[in-house]
């Protein structure tokens, strides 16, 4: 009947439902962010909407490569704090993705780890929806980074751990990002 409860332990969490569930059955919902204290009881109710559209296409390299089986980050925009509303579809093994979504402003691009881990720099891409009307045939490139920006965080003297770092830039009117986290002890990351 769609009722949960979740068991919590004081303090701010990100709530929401399991999206790549929910799209499974036709539909969308946004999460939320919750503040709790010790005894509280909050309740948090959860409106879908049904998938009314979809995006469909080819991820490529810029060699003309299909990404196969590459994770999706799908997000309205103004994107939503910690992610909720998010949803990550993949593409399939010729690199084909089929997003369903409704209507609005969403951003597609590639998720970051997967994405530097093979050395390539995300597009981000805003793409305007209307109920019931799909989009196809979209191809969206990653590119292959020719080059590195290394660095170090730090307090001053001691290096700040797992702290991820991006950058990003505009050719050719399409939005590119990259990002690297470092998860050692304080060590340069590329």
């Amino acid at each position: 009947n769609g009722i949960f409860t979740l068991g919590v332990l004081a303090g701010s969490w990100s709530v929401g439902p399991d999206s790549d569930a929910l799209l499974a059955r036709g539909f969308l919902a946004n999460g939320t962010n919750a503040t709790i204290a010790d005894g509280q009881a909050l309740r948090i109710d959860f409106a879908s909407r049904t998938v009314t559209a979809h995006l469909t296409g080819q991820v490529l390299d810029s060699f003309g490569v299909p990404l196969t089986n590459f994770m999706i980050v799908v997000q309205p925009v103004p994107f939503p704090q910690n992610g909720a509303g998010s949803y990550y579809p993949s593409t399939d093994a010729q690199g084909n993705f089929d997003i369903g979504v409704s209507a609005g402003t969403w951003n597609i691009a590639l998720e970051s780890q997967r994405t530097a881990a093979s050395n390539l720099v995300s597009f981000s891409i805003d793409r305007v929806v209307v109920d019931n009307v799909n989009q196809s045939n979209l191809v969206f490139v990653a590119l292959r980074a020719t080059q590195q920006i290394t660095g170090w965080v730090s307090d001053g003297a001691t290096g700040v751990t797992n702290v991820q770092v991006y950058g990003g830039t505009t050719i050719n009117g399409t939005n590119y990002l990259s990002g690297a986290t470092d998860s050692r002890t304080g060590e340069r990351f590329t």
